[in-house]
């Protein structure tokens, strides 16, 4: 599915499965993606900066020049089982 260029806002996207979409160039503005699967998608210049909840494996997804806000990496981090304190 291509979904290119467009924009969620204040969005409860729980449980939505994204395997093999094009999200490129989405802008995810204070979407909650709770649950959300990213798996073999297109997240080129995406947007996640005020998203919340995501988990993206970054060696399962292509996620060249993808925004994301520094105090929230985690959902980066959550595919090499480590601990975040």
């Amino acid at each position: 599915m291509k979904l290119k260029f467009c924009k969620f806002l204040n969005s409860e996207l729980h449980d939505i499965d994204f395997t093999n979409a094009d999200l490129s160039h989405i802008q995810f503005n204070r979407c909650d993606l709770s649950r959300s699967t990213f798996d073999q998608t297109l997240l080129e210049k995406t947007d996640f900066t005020t998203a919340t909840h995501f988990s993206i494996n970054l060696e399962k997804n292509r996620v060249k020049k993808a925004k994301f806000a520094k105090d929230n990496l985690r959902g980066l981090l959550d595919s090499f089982d480590i601990i975040i304190e």
